[in-house]
Parts: C-alpha cells; structure tokens; sequence
C-alpha cells in the first residue's frame, strides 16, 4: 500500500483484463514465441509487432486465387526449332518428288576409239563391228571407282542382230568372281582395258570414264531443250 494527499492507494499487479479472444490468442503467441527462440517478432531483443491473424483466424473464408496458365517462352521457340528440319524435309520432298534420275557420263583419257556408252546400269556397248574386231575376254578387264577390279563377258548387241544391221556392236558385261554380273554402276571413274584384236593382230586399248546421276526436275530446270 501507499498513501499520497491523505488518500489509501492500493498497488495492483501489471496484469489486466483483455478484452477480446483474439487478444488473448495474440498474447498467447507472442508468450509461446518468447519462451521458444528468447525474442517476440523482430531481431534480438527489439520485439516487432506480431503478425496479423489470417482469414481464418478473422472469421472469414480464404479464397483460392486462380491463376491462368501460359506456356514458357522457351518451349514455343523450341518447338518451332523442331519444325524447321520438318519443313525443309517435306520441301525436299516436294522438289525431288518430279525428279528423274539421268545418268551422265564423260571421258576422261585414253583414245576416243572404240567409243562406250553406258546402258541400263548394266553393262557397256562398245562401238566396234564384231564382224571385224573381236574383244579378248580372256586379257581384259573392267575396274571401278574404288580399284576393284572385274572379269568381262562379252555379247553380240541384240538390237544390231534384230534389226540386221551391217555392223555388229558387242555388250560388255563386268563380273564377279562368281561369275555373276553387276547390277549397278556406281559414280566415280572407271576404268576400261580392252584387249581387241583386229585381222589377228592384238592391241591393247586403256580408257577411263567418268560417270554419275544428275537428277531433273521441271520445276527447277525448266522444259528439256
């Protein structure tokens, strides 16, 4: 007790009444957060102000905030990267859907006679008359880009035979070991020696012939000449 101007003046304790339960909760907290980690709210021993309650504690329903989704930037340019090979590919397409396959030829050395032209992918007409000339088997050879080297079969041309022709024209077959001709010419150079013999004197005759596929397309060519 203490008196003061002749008046009894009761000391009361530092507690006082609260007057609502969510200052009690907030009481609580700040209490319960002391004890826990030494300090309420802000840093060391300056205490913040407590957080405010949330919706729920307030009474009132949260409501989930909706969000639209948009796609990443980076996955858009990534798939538009991922159609250009797409779009060149059916391009590519497109251009070489009307082409045809023409196969070239052009002679590199060696005399101009006999001439030679390539025939089906298949074998070789050599411009000599078989009537006069005859190609020895036997001694010639055919070899191909890569140095592989073949056996020959030679054949009367049967067009000249069919149509009767003065002039008798000889197929000539390259052929594997077995014995089995080849079925196609692949490009490069290839080289040719002949062993021909003319009214029974035998001459040998090394040519060498380049050859490839050059693809034609209307569109991109224009009409033949």
């Amino acid at each position: 007790m203490s008196f003061e101007c002749g008046q009894q003046r009761v000391m009361r304790l530092g507690w006082e009444r609260l007057g609502s339960l969510a200052s009690w909760r907030v009481l609580t907290n700040r209490m319960r957060e002391y004890f826990t980690y030494g300090s309420v709210g802000g840093a060391g021993g300056n205490p913040g102000s407590y957080p405010a309650p949330n919706d729920e504690e307030r009474g009132r329903p949260s409501v989930p905030v909706r969000r639209h989704w948009r796609a990443p930037r980076h996955r858009s340019a990534l798939t538009f990267g991922l159609m250009k090979p797409s779009l060149i590919l059916l391009a590519l397409v497109f251009l070489l859907t009307g082409c045809i396959p023409l196969r070239q030829y052009a002679h590199v050395s060696g005399p101009l006679h006999p001439s030679v032209g390539l025939c089906d992918d298949r074998y070789l007409l050599v411009e000599i008359d078989m009537n006069r000339e005859k190609i020895v088997a036997e001694q010639s050879h055919i070899a191909d880009p890569s140095g592989k080297r073949y056996t020959i079969q030679v054949e009367p041309h049967q067009y000249d035979i069919d149509q009767k022709l003065e002039a008798l024209r000889a197929d000539v077959y390259p052929c594997r070991v077995d014995g089995s001709r080849i079925r196609h010419w692949s490009n490069g150079i290839w080289s040719f020696h002949f062993v021909v013999e003319t009214n029974g004197v035998a001459q040998a005759i090394d040519q060498q012939w380049k050859y490839w596929t050059f693809y034609y397309n209307p569109i991109i060519h224009g009409p033949p000449n």
